[in-house]
């Protein structure tokens, strides 16, 4: 009630509008425990065995406290049964130092995937707007912090590699987008990517044989991209259906063959027909 109570009120006055009714209802302001949904079904999870007999009300205010707090069980489900959780706090326990251990190990596992590991994915996802508007320094420089924190952080790698080369900076990304492809050899955008390196860089043979892996690695929708951004240099003018047909292939190879052909469409051409 108090999570959607000032919602259905301000539904409920909504409609009211539409059919011509003045409806203003008051609006619920309180202030409220925080988790408090997870205390109240835990509470009717004991109340509820309590009275179908499958356990015996407690005494101990303290364990019935504990169960009704106890969140670390969330990562295995939203409630646990009060008649599978109590009965263990009466059971004697005792230290066993291989179960700490491992424990701990997990906790300092966790602790650096989601400090270290994590970080990179954070600072690699601000650099996204950058490389999107053309900021390529900036994009460059946070890719930088991304793989200090990861140095093998294939996506990061391949991003910066593509932020070199549209920053007029091909050869700077060639072994940025090398290590992309050893840490992720399916990944369709790191073989795009050395193919524009390898293009402009005058390998007009190990450009195309990366498009074609492209091709092979993306399917369909690698395909739309690079029908699309042929018809754009006018080496193709077949549908964009995303078959690698003959005439795609030729054009791709003819596009290829030249360093200033790209055969991706510019960002906001071809999206309905790729997406």
């Amino acid at each position: 009630f108090f999570k959607y109570g000032n919602f259905a009120a301000r539904v409920a006055e909504d409609v009211a509008a539409i059919a011509g009714v003045a409806l203003r209802l008051p609006e619920l302001d309180y202030l409220l425990p925080m988790g408090i949904s997870f205390y109240t079904f835990q509470t009717l999870s004991y109340t509820i065995d309590v009275y179908r007999g499958r356990l015996r009300p407690i005494h101990d205010f303290g364990s019935f406290l504990l169960f009704i707090s106890f969140f670390p069980q969330l990562v295995a489900g939203p409630i646990v049964r009060a008649a599978d959780f109590l009965p263990q706090l009466r059971r004697p326990r005792r230290l066993r130092w291989r179960v700490f251990y491992q424990g701990a190990w997990l906790v300092i596992l966790g602790f650096y995937i989601l400090s270290i590991l994590a970080g990179g994915y954070d600072v690699a996802t601000h650099a996204i707007p950058g490389l999107l508007k053309g900021q390529y320094d900036t994009a460059i420089s946070d890719y930088d912090a991304a793989i200090r924190i990861n140095p093998d952080f294939a996506v990061a790698l391949n991003n910066r590699a593509w932020a070199y080369y549209r920053s007029g900076q091909p050869q700077r990304g060639l072994a940025d987008v090398e290590k992309s492809l050893k840490l992720n050899p399916l990944s369709e955008h790191s073989w795009d990517t050395r193919a524009h390196i390898r293009q402009v860089g005058g390998n007009f043979t190990g450009a195309f044989d990366d498009y074609e892996k492209a091709v092979q690695i993306g399917g369909e929708r690698m395909i739309r991209l690079y029908q699309c951004g042929l018809k754009e240099n006018g080496l193709y003018n077949g549908p964009v259906d995303g078959l690698y047909t003959t005439e795609v292939r030729g054009a791709l190879r003819t596009c290829a063959k030249t360093a200033t052909c790209d055969p991706l469409p510019a960002d906001e051409q071809c999206r309905a027909a790729t997406s």
